[in-house]
């Protein structure tokens, strides 16, 4: 290749004209994964007044831009410059070659862009709009890729293109290639990228957002069987979607039922941080159309509407994200006091009360947070309060899922110990539950998409009740237990005692806890829940846990 190089570099020195173009088509013939070292040929290349020779200068060219080194090569402003004069050609041959030489050349090229952008890119935007004027389509799409590339990497470029009203002709060629869709799906891809980059810069250069072209970008998110598609067009109604007339568009085009519908589809497959920022988009679009009045009306529809029972089944999700977009969306409909009122007679607000302690006992650094307040903060109420959240999180989440997450963090396990110590009743008997269905919980599966909770005896179970086990002991339950029976053991009421038993009836499974209960004593106060009166149907029961803990 070497040697063809130095041929055409000769021809051209000499101005062998016909020396030229042989060497030019044996090279694109030969192939053009080839490193060149200067760009000086193909300067005087683009100097020689011969269309046929300029046709096959700016292939060549093209072609080598394929390549990264040679990128760097070829960002030169004579030869970028040379080829956005001959966009001006009336060779259309030659237009469509210096286009895609261009394309190539500003592939991630920053240095190329600004090259472009101190020219300017009137001579590109013209191509665009002589299309009605062409019958193929390929000089679209290649100029239309090379918009992409333009706009990607450089700010100025896209405020250029909205100064030459380049938005109606984007509408003009939406409406014209979505269908059919199939056959057009890489110019679509390019065009609405295009309009994604340019969107950002609406507001600042007064640029309308109108309905029609977000009807057609609504209708080509319909019929969309394309990923890439589907996500641009979000990433546009999500940019939009704060105008008020765009969020009815929206709502009346039944895009949230559309966009339910996907996640729904693929919510499975969301396993990496792109796909769960597409998921949380597509999300929050949702919720932001229902902050519109008219679009809350509408998709409530008198307790019936569709978008509304599909966020109701989100309240159940044991997905975070879908969880708190249900939450969400259900305040969004119960800004009307006629709504809040039917979603109470229809039990919404137990499920929005699951809902919300699902969505914060599963934040890990929500959990944290909250047992640093309880060791750290100079409140005594906050303190106070800390483990009974805790405990109510536990016991409205309606879940096992989140308990793993719960023993992670470090003496949330312990809050809700010490509350055993408590001088209030209601607070002793709400640790007692807590522990009880963290005790349940941990020795259970949650892993049934429907909330069917099974049993399980899997290494995963085995580890989170040993767990549990551990921590309880770490938090010194026996002191704790020590002190509230023999404070209150002879006036406790029935369900408190009725909770401690069950209780007890889970530790006691430990070897661990057996341990620790001896070495605290717990067996010698347990009698005085025997006097109680509340405890005299189940006083055998309590001897019963004390021969346990003694063998």
């Amino acid at each position: 290749m070497s040697n063809l190089l130095t041929k055409l570099s000769t021809a051209t020195e000499t101005l062998n004209e016909q020396e030229i173009i042989d060497t030019l088509k044996i090279i694109l013939a030969q192939g053009t994964d080839i490193e060149i070292r200067n760009s000086d040929v193909l300067k005087n290349l683009l100097k020689i007044n011969k269309n046929e020779i300029i046709k096959l200068t700016t292939e060549v060219i093209a072609e080598w831009a394929k390549l990264e080194s040679n990128r760097k090569i070829l960002t030169n402003e004579e030869i970028i410059n040379a080829l956005l004069v001959l966009l001006e050609n009336s060779d259309v041959d030659v237009i469509f070659n210096a286009i895609r030489a261009l394309g190539n050349i500003c592939y991630e090229n920053e240095e190329a862009c600004n090259i472009i952008n101190k020219t300017g890119i009137k001579s590109v935007l013209a191509i665009l709009k002589k299309d009605s004027e062409r019958e193929d389509k390929s000089l679209t799409m290649k100029t239309a890729g090379l918009l992409v590339n333009l706009f990607s990497l450089h700010d100025g470029l896209p405020r250029t293109a909205l100064k030459s009203k380049v938005v109606p002709l984007l509408e003009q060629l939406l409406i014209k290639y979505y269908k059919p869709f199939e056959e057009n799906q890489i110019l679509l891809t390019f065009l609405l990228s295009i309009l994604s980059s340019l969107s950002d810069y609406f507001d600042e250069q007064n640029v309308p957002f109108t309905e029609g072209l977000c009807q057609v970008v609504i209708d080509i998110f319909k019929v969309s069987t394309n990923p890439e598609i589907s996500v641009t067009c979000l990433e546009i109604f999500h940019g939009q979607s704060e105008k008020d007339e765009i969020k009815t568009l929206l709502a009346i085009e039944g895009v949230c039922e559309l966009l339910f519908e996907l996640i729904e589809k693929y919510r499975h497959q969301v396993n990496d941080e792109e796909s769960r920022s597409v998921l949380k988009m597509a999300c929050d679009l949702i919720v932001v159309i229902l902050t519109g009045d008219d679009c809350m009306y509408m998709l409530y529809n008198d307790g019936v509407g569709k978008v509304y029972l599909n966020m109701i089944t989100w309240l159940e999700s044991d997905d975070s994200d879908l969880l708190s977009t249900g939450i969400l969306a259900i305040g969004n409909f119960a800004r009307k006091d006629v709504h809040c009122i039917q979603m109470v007679k229809n039990g919404i607000s137990k499920k929005l009360i699951s809902s919300a302690a699902l969505d914060l006992i599963s934040r890990v650094d929500f959990l944290e947070r909250l047992v640093y307040w309880c060791y750290n903060s100079d409140h005594l109420g906050v303190r106070g309060e800390v483990p009974r959240l805790l405990a109510w999180l536990i016991k409205h989440c309606h879940s096992f899922k989140p308990f793993e997450n719960l023993l992670s963090v470090k003496d949330c396990v312990k809050c809700i110990v010490e509350m055993i110590s408590s001088n209030h009743a209601v607070m002793q008997n709400e640790a007692f539950y807590a522990l009880n269905l963290l005790c349940i919980g941990c020795s259970h599966s949650n892993s049934s998409q429907n909330g069917n909770l099974n049993y399980r005896n899997d290494d995963s179970t085995d580890k989170n009740i040993e767990k549990l086990m551990k921590e309880v002991v770490n938090a010194d339950i026996g002191k704790n237990l020590n002190f509230v029976i023999n404070k209150y053991g002879e006036k406790m009421d029935k369900q408190t005692i009725d909770n401690l038993l069950t209780l007890l009836e889970q530790l006691v499974k430990s070897k661990a806890v057996i341990d620790h209960f001896n070495s605290t004593s717990v067996k010698d106060v347990l009698g005085k829940i025997s006097s109680n009166p509340n405890a005299q149907n189940i006083s055998e029961k309590f001897k019963s846990i004390v021969t346990e803990i003694t063998q």
